[in-house]
């Protein structure tokens, strides 16, 4: 992520919109590029300006947007770290489950979040958890990623799980709950998919019923 919208407007992270609505119109009546002739700078930072009210006065958008910048915040702060290993691993998904339930499932970025848990189960990491072979920490990983993944699509939660059963090796318990989650989220996919044609199906059925229960007793 190259842009914070937050610095460019010069704004906290809480700003609230009449916040944010007062600092745009205060920055872009200085950086218009009426008052700035001559300066490609300028007009370029007017340019920013807008893209970054843009999204931070939508309320949607802005929510995607903080959850990248926060995806984006973690995984800077895990490269910048020492060394990597089976507890800073277990951190940063316990970090993303707990940040999870402050967001709104309607407004998740859901590229964004598969995107960091397939960082979480990286090959380097995925060697590192097998190196270490701690199967308490190994396995509270396992829980804390499926919990993480209850917003994603079923595609991306099978790609998922395929890398949490090598995780769990041989631990047929692990890999037995692994299998238990991923069929109850096929399950949820082809409710959510077909509960539509099934409720039109029905509602046509009544709507028949109806027609000759009228034509009937006439």
């Amino acid at each position: 992520m190259d842009k914070d919208y937050y610095k460019i407007l010069r704004l906290p992270y809480n700003a609230d919109e009449k916040e944010i609505k007062k600092s745009y119109r205060e920055l872009a009546m200085k950086f218009h590029p009426d008052k700035n002739e001559g300066n490609p700078l300028a007009e370029d930072h007017f340019k920013e300006l807008q893209e970054a009210y843009a999204i931070l006065s939508n309320p949607g958008r802005r929510s995607a947007y903080n959850q990248q910048r926060w995806y984006h915040s973690s995984n800077r702060k895990q490269h910048d770290s020492m060394r990597v290993n089976a507890d800073s691993i277990l951190h940063k998904c316990k970090a993303l489950n707990l940040y999870i339930t402050t967001i709104n499932g309607y407004h998740i970025n859901r590229p964004a979040l598969n995107t960091y848990i397939l960082d979480c189960l990286s090959s380097s990491n995925l060697l590192q958890l097998n190196k270490e072979n701690d199967r308490s920490v190994n396995e509270t990983i396992i829980t804390e990623v499926l919990k993480s993944t209850r917003y994603l699509p079923y595609k991306n939660v099978h790609n998922i799980c395929g890398l949490l059963r090598n995780l769990a090796g041989d631990d047929h318990t692990v890999i037995e709950s692994i299998n238990i989650y991923l069929e109850e989220k096929k399950y949820l996919n082809y409710r959510d998919k077909f509960m539509p044609l099934i409720v039109l199906i029905i509602s046509l059925l009544i709507c028949i019923f109806i027609y000759y229960v009228s034509n009937t007793g006439q």
